[in-house]
């Protein structure tokens, strides 16, 4: 617009000039009325350019008004859009908090006849358990009952109560316990030590060991038991009192049997953890509505946000290309608008009158939106107060369930059972989760797990399931479960590790007990049981080899296994030498007249064969002695080379010690030492080269021991006959 004056405003200035100049000329020459026409001329040019100039700034002021009036419509629209999500989560808000006020009122009045069934349930399950710590658990009812009967008790303690009654007798299950009771036996009274193995089996053995036995579930009765488990069942009591680190031991438990099929529908309905279509509608209103309004207006901004921003960027320099090529785009769409608002002089009117009646749309359908919301907030905080003080003890037993579930989805995640049960994880994941709000149906079948857990706990099954083997392929088998404690399959021992069953890196334990349980015949065999239920089985079969040992003592452990096989290769070679010789010298002094080249005592016999009876005895006495000397080294080779290696295996370990120490140093300051395990292989290396040195020295100082004090006798056989010798030849020679 600007650019049109201008060149207006330089053509009238051309016109004006070459008008002027000609006058000018010619009132030079005299004519007055030229002057006259150029100042006339002047002054017209004068009114047309303020004239211009006022056209220019009424057109500008116009296009302003428009500029504002669409940027102000736009921004309500953006406001309208995304505000309008808002509401629409408000309503689902608003539905799931009445739907819980509704659930909450009705779980309050159901919950109490449900603890009510959940006591007597634990009642019956107690008097028809195996009996061990009866009058603890029978005390424990009681007192339950007596809860349930004071009206003062508020309802979510009553339902803790009752949780945690429910997982004391679940780790009854999987646990080793200890206690004295007395026993009828054989017409008898008798004191023994009762060991629990979990609900498994329940053991007995007498304080002298003269007595063993077992309870017989079905005959509910004590039966005697081999002597041969007298040692495994002591050992068992140890680690359930405490006094002894658990290991894996063999005990006896009864054969195993088919899982059972009884209530099979209802465990398929748990196991699936699949509600009807009602209920899972439910379950994911209250999922959306217990989102809070913050959670919803960003998820509506960032839906909003990635909508408009640009697609399938590369990387940050091709985002950056796109975000800019959109804002010239939008610039340019903007420029396009006032280019049709100017050039359109005659409807600039209209359009300012359009925009603004847009823009006052859009204010009233924001303004709308905005009541909306704002009465809808109010709502909102109204129905959450309501929904606080109406679940009173309701909350408290939410709580309750969801520290519960989340306690025993932990101890579910690695348990032998759930691989039988894999899909009960997933009613415990729900009940976890922070925001659960059970339903009547969901407090009952949390009550079945629990009572699940406590049933089949106890019990040794035969099952179907999927075994991850070393090649991590699943494969379907046949899994023989020893309550919580172990599971095997095909004579093999398995670990439980996230619902699943798979094999441990190598097999520790004797698998003939796991490939011999299930012969027929048998009423109760021994089996491996581990009392933390495959802990210890999983570390074991983590545990380096005698090689991996080996390795970490690192060089130094090499030269020190080298020192050491050579020394006693030559102490085998010279204990060899020296008994054959010890063995040849016996029969020489047998006979002594008759000296044998084959032995030492013969040699220094013989060298005073020729010699006559009347030569000088110190020359007889030399010549013994010389042939003595002579057979000595041999007698006492090798002792100064072990004795040096007796006296460098410990400095060697101290070597390897020393240097594993610097390594370890190392490892700390380079990433600190606030993990162990980046520490243990200089640690390792210390102490495997320590034990290593130990090992070879220990061994071979008795070993050179012995070779000192046999060829010492060795040695004064040869001096006392010797001397012997040297004394009947003087007699002779006397004599004569």
């Amino acid at each position: 617009m600007t650019n049109n004056f201008q060149r207006i405003r330089l053509a009238l200035l051309g016109v004006c000039a070459g008008v002027v100049l000609p006058l000018l000329a010619s009132a030079q020459s005299g004519g007055s009325p030229a002057v006259d026409a150029a100042v006339n001329a002047n002054k017209t040019a004068r009114t047309a350019q303020s004239q211009f100039d006022q056209l220019d700034d009424q057109t500008r002021a116009l296009l302003e008004r428009y500029r504002a009036t669409v940027w102000q419509a736009q921004q309500l629209r953006v406001y309208a859009e995304q505000v309008e999500p808002l509401l629409a989560t408000q309503d689902a808000e608003r539905t799931a908090l009445q739907n819980q006020a509704r659930e909450a009122e009705g779980t309050a009045k159901d919950i109490l006849p449900l603890m009510l069934r959940m006591v007597g349930s634990l009642d019956q399950f107690v008097a028809l358990d195996l009996p061990f710590l009866q009058g603890e658990r029978r005390d424990r009812i009681d007192s339950l009952k007596k809860l349930m009967a004071d009206p003062a008790t508020p309802l979510a303690e009553k339902y803790r109560r009752i949780l945690e009654a429910y997982r004391i007798e679940a780790d009854y299950g999987r646990t080793f316990g200890a206690e004295r009771m007395q026993l009828a036996l054989s017409g008898a009274q008798k004191v023994v030590d009762i060991l629990h193995v979990g609900r498994v089996a329940l053991l007995y053995v007498t304080p002298d060991g003269a007595d063993t036995g077992y309870w017989d579930v079905e005959a509910k009765q004590w039966h005697s038991l081999s002597g041969s488990y007298r040692a495994a069942i002591r050992e068992g009591l140890r680690i359930a009192r405490e006094t002894a680190a658990p290991e894996i031991l063999a005990l006896p438990v009864p054969a195993a049997k088919a899982a059972a099929s009884a209530s099979q529908a209802r465990l398929d309905q748990l196991d699936r953890g699949l509600p009807p279509a009602a209920e899972s509608e439910r379950l994911a209103l209250i999922e959306r509505g217990g989102w809070s309004l913050l959670h919803a207006s960003l998820d509506a901004l960032i839906s909003n946000a990635q909508a408009a921003a640009p697609a399938n960027a590369q990387g940050i320099d091709d985002l950056l290309r796109q975000i800019r090529e959109s804002a010239q785009s939008s610039a340019h769409i903007d420029a396009e608008r006032e280019q049709r608002f100017l050039k359109n002089k005659a409807d600039q009117q209209a359009q300012l009158a359009q925009a603004e009646a847009e823009l006052r749309g859009a204010q009233a359908k924001a303004d709308g939106i905005r009541a909306r919301y704002e009465s809808g907030s109010k709502e909102l905080a109204a129905l959450k107060q309501q929904s606080t003080g109406q679940a009173g003890d309701v909350a408290q037993i939410y709580a309750a369930v969801r520290e519960t579930a989340a306690e025993y989805k932990g101890i579910a995640n690695d348990s032998y059972l759930t691989a039988q049960y894999p899909q009960r994880l997933q009613l415990l994941d729900r009940l976890a989760a922070p925001d659960s709000t059970p339903s009547e149906r969901d407090l009952e079948d949390f009550w079945f797990t629990l009572q699940q857990e406590m049933s089949e706990n106890g019990r040794v099954v035969r099952f179907e399931a999927n075994v991850i083997g070393a090649d991590g392929q699943p494969r379907k088998t046949q899994v023989t479960r020893v309550g919580t404690f172990i599971a095997f399959a095909d004579g093999k021992y398995l670990l439980a590790q996230g619902g699943n069953l798979l094999l441990p890196e190598r097999q520790t334990q004797n698998t003939s007990l796991a490939r011999g349980f299930d012969q027929e015949g048998h009423d109760w065999r021994a089996i491996a049981l581990d009392p933390t239920r495959g802990n210890l089985l999983a570390l074991e079969a983590q545990r380096p080899l005698l090689m991996d040992r080996i390795r970490q003592g690192g060089i130094v452990g090499y030269v020190i296994i080298l020192l050491g096989l050579v020394g006693v290769a030559l102490a085998a070679f010279q204990l060899w030498y020296l008994t054959r010789v010890g063995t040849r010298m016996n029969v020489q002094l047998r006979n002594i007249e008759a000296p044998s080249n084959d032995n030492p005592l013969g040699r220094v016999l013989s060298c005073l064969r020729d010699d006559s009876l009347g030569q000088d005895p110190e020359v007889l006495e030399t010549r013994l002695s010389e042939a003595v000397l002579r057979e000595v080294p041999k007698i006492e080779r090798f002792q100064p080379f072990l004795r040096m290696i007796v006296a460098a295996g410990p400095l060697l370990g101290l070597l390897g010690t020393v240097t594993g120490m610097i390594i370890t140093f190392q490892v700390i300051t380079e990433v600190g030492a606030g993990d162990p395990k980046v520490m243990a292989g200089g640690i390792s290396q210390a102490m495997i080269a320590t034990v290593l040195g130990l090992l070879i020295a220990i061994p071979i100082l008795f070993i050179n021991s012995v070779l000192t004090a046999r060829s010492r006798m060795l040695v004064q056989i040869l001096d006392e006959q010797s001397a012997g010798l040297l004394a009947r030849r003087l007699e002779q020679g006397n004599a004569r």
